[in-house]
């Protein structure tokens, strides 16, 4: 089953869905309600409501409500309504219209939407114009476009703190 792909992020950032299903993965489609976890090995999207925690080996799509913990490689959310943490060893992509209540783990990511929680990523991050934050932002590169809101510290560089303390030990 082939699903629309989605294109709410500014025109510069035009971004595709994690998983796009074909005749693997799950679908929860719209006026769905899974109380439970889930745990797959494949891509799934979630387009109705999941009361539990989601663990993929793959893609997560959302485009509905997860109340619940979300782990998988890559993440995408569009429209989305997400209280818990996201947790990626890939990208996260928070879209337009999207809430995150919980804080954001992941290698890269790029947010549009809105996060009330730490964004704390390896890579870089993309603040999109249109993203606010509430939450402190760390991670080796970050970009933040005009318009963006950000309530919080943001920590730029690498992980081992070790060398800019001893930079300073040195100069005193």
């Amino acid at each position: 089953m082939e699903m629309e792909r989605f294109k709410n992020f500014t025109d510069d950032q035009k971004l595709e869905p994690i998983a796009m299903m074909s005749e693997e993965g799950s679908v929860i489609q719209k006026n769905t309600e899974i109380n439970g976890d889930l745990v797959t090995e494949l891509p799934i999207c979630v387009h109705g409501t999941v009361i539990g925690n989601i663990k993929s080996s793959q893609g997560i799509t959302i485009t509905g409500e997860v109340t619940g913990n979300c782990e998988a490689t890559e993440l995408f959310t569009d429209k989305a309504k997400v209280n818990g943490d996201i947790k990626c060893s890939g990208i996260v992509r928070i879209g337009i219209g999207t809430v995150v209540v919980g804080n954001v783990v992941a290698d890269s990511a790029v947010i549009a939407g809105s996060v009330n929680g730490n964004v704390t990523v390896d890579g870089s991050v993309i603040v999109d114009a249109t993203a606010a934050i509430v939450g402190d932002v760390s991670a080796a590169a970050i970009q933040v476009n005009s318009g963006a809101d950000i309530e919080g510290k943001c920590t730029i560089g690498r992980k081992d703190e070790s060398k800019i303390s001893e930079v300073f030990q040195t100069a005193g």
